[in-house]
């Protein structure tokens, strides 16, 4: 399938194609990094602890 690919004769329509699936894939990247870092890092209203002096919220230390 590759041979057909890099045989084909290029065409304006060739590389926006290209352009548009890097695009795809790169973004599809930073969105699953973006639920990665959540799962690992995040932390949700009911993980957290408020403070006795105000409205600040502070991450849960015991786990």
């Amino acid at each position: 399938m590759q041979g057909v690919a890099y045989s084909s004769p290029r065409t304006d329509s060739n590389i926006f194609m290209l352009i548009f699936g890097w695009g795809m894939f790169i973004y599809a990247e930073m969105v699953g990094l973006y639920f990665l870092a959540r799962a690992l890092w995040g932390v949700d209203v009911d993980q957290a602890v408020a403070e006795v002096d105000g409205d600040t919220v502070r991450p849960e230390t015991s786990a």
